[in-house]
């Protein structure tokens, strides 16, 4: 009899979570030798995505496991005691229907905070039976969600120890993995041989043909009703992803195009976000879409042939994980503007990747926003914040200079504004503002000029990039992990000291944003 595989999220909605689930299924199935795969949500997956899952998993055997419990504690219908005890039965049930020591469970994004009740109770009865348990850390409820504090004291996880003890559970058959080498390092230091680097694999072998990219095309014309060239955005409606960073991009470099997303908000806290931004842009005749690719769609073609038809990918993102869309853009070879962020350049290297248009951040003239309204926001948001902040914690932060009021108005990172002082800026006519800041970004007018002279170009990727990042090399590494042998860990503090350590670095000045820590941050 075959082994199980039991993949845990709290939903399946586009996103990178459940993209890393579809590629890297069929491999991990076949090394571990599975004959049955059980999906656990807290909400069914979309129809048209389970039949591309079902594709993937070669006729094997499929459960479902749904129970609404397992989605956000903010999406539920009770609390308090109740939801500890449903909770507590849903996840008692599931545990009866596996295979006992033939299971296996890859567990996505438990430290994100968004149900700390569902992380604790898996956790623990993973540790009970002894059955393996990968836990795929993606994100972390302490890098720019905050909000998530009050949300865990509120269910009983009273104190920064307990919470400590939920995410970095020390139990020998409990494996840490991180998705980038910076957050891989912290584990390493402490889980030793029960960690691992687990970057995301690639689909290496795909490429979308001719007859794909010219259908993608002919529906991007239809869907926008203009044959414009598309400068696309392959994710999800999240603040995040400083969306309002990547028009100003495409209206200083190429202003009649279109940007899109493929994804709309799937998450309530995102909806005023994205809101803002859309009638922002209608207002001012910008050409932008949001969420290209509607909720169960039948027609529209794949993310990676809507990629190739597209004449630039562009990523302006505040914080992620992992940089999939990067290489995904490689594939696909079509040009990429990106932003680096500090905890994915060291990946990137390591990936022997080079990016001919990064940059890391776009400084803006202060005449182009009111700089007395903006410090005022900011010095009320940030109060706020380190209101909330933890005693022990707020030594860590220095604050931007804006917020405090050192001195005359300077130039700014268009990151570091509020969306309300971004949009600011935006609503200047973007060959004033370009003038304004080419001299403070050079590097945007040798964009301007290669875009329309037609020499961008594509990403390069190396073999051993693709050998690295093959789901081959995924696959034994996540089995490598498996099967090592670590003892436990008799420390009590060590949990703590991990998420110090974490929260020490993530509570450094470049990866904290204003837009961030003002509104919820989805996932």
């Amino acid at each position: 009899m075959g082994k199980e595989l039991v993949i845990i999220h709290y939903h399946l909605r586009p996103g990178g979570v459940r993209r890393v689930i579809e590629l890297g299924v069929a491999k991990l199935l076949s090394k571990l030798n599975c004959d049955s795969v059980t999906l656990v949500a807290g909400e069914y997956p979309p129809d048209n995505w389970l039949e591309i899952f079902k594709s993937k998993i070669n006729g094997r055997n499929l459960r479902l496991f749904i129970r609404p419990s397992f989605c956000y504690l903010s999406e539920q219908n009770c609390s308090g005691d109740d939801l500890h005890e449903l909770i507590s039965k849903d996840v008692g049930e599931l545990f009866r229907c596996l295979k006992g020591e033939d299971a296996v469970l890859w567990f996505h994004n438990p430290a994100v905070g968004r149900n700390v009740i569902l992380t604790d109770r898996i956790f623990r009865k993973s540790a009970e039976t002894g059955i393996p348990l990968v836990a795929h850390h993606h994100d972390w409820w302490f890098e720019n969600r905050w909000q998530r504090l009050d949300e865990m004291f509120q269910c009983g996880f009273d104190s920064l120890e307990k919470i400590a003890a939920v995410f970095f559970n020390t139990s020998p058959n409990i494996k840490h993995c991180a998705i980038n080498y910076f957050d891989y390092s912290i584990l390493n230091k402490y889980f030793k041989n029960n960690s691992a680097w687990l970057p995301n694999p690639i689909e290496s072998g795909f490429s979308a043909s001719r007859s794909d990219i010219e259908s993608a095309k002919n529906w991007l014309k239809e869907v926008l009703n203009d044959s414009s060239p598309v400068w696309i955005m392959p994710c999800r409606v999240l603040r995040r992803k400083n969306i309002a960073e990547a028009l100003l991009i495409k209206e200083w470099i190429n202003p009649s195009s279109w940007l899109v997303t493929t994804a709309g908000a799937s998450s309530s806290g995102e909806t005023s976000y994205a809101e803002a931004i859309q009638t922002f842009a209608k207002e001012k005749q910008i050409k932008f879409r949001l969420g290209i690719i509607p909720n169960n769609h039948h027609n529209a073609p794949d993310v990676y042939s809507l990629i190739a038809a597209s004449e630039v990918v562009l990523l302006t993102s505040l914080q992620e994980g992992f940089g999939l869309t990067y290489i995904e853009a490689a594939i696909m070879k079509v040009p990429l503007i990106a932003r680096m962020l500090p905890n994915l350049e060291g990946d990137f290297e390591k990936f022997g990747l080079r990016f001919p248009y990064k940059y890391r951040d776009i400084l803006i003239h202060p005449d182009l926003f009111s700089w007395k309204d903006e410090a005022e926001r900011q010095r009320k948001i940030f109060e706020s914040w380190l209101e909330k902040l933890p005693c022990q914690f707020r030594e860590w932060v220095k604050l931007p200079e804006i917020a405090r009021d050192s001195g005359p108005p300077s130039p700014t990172p268009f990151s570091k504004l509020t969306l309300q002082g971004q949009l600011e800026v935006l609503a200047h006519e973007p060959s004033y503002s370009f003038e304004k800041c080419v001299a403070l970004n050079p590097f945007i007018a040798k964009l301007k000029k290669k875009l329309h002279t037609g020499r961008l170009k594509a990403v390069e990727l190396s073999q051993s990039t693709l050998e690295l990042l093959s789901l081959e090399n995924y696959a034994e590494n996540f089995i490598r992990l498996l099967k090592t042998v670590h003892q436990t860990l008799t420390d009590e503090s060590i949990s703590v000291q991990i998420q110090n350590e974490f929260i020490r670095k993530k509570l450094a000045s470049e990866f904290i944003y204003p837009q961030l820590i003002e509104q919820p941050v989805e996932q």
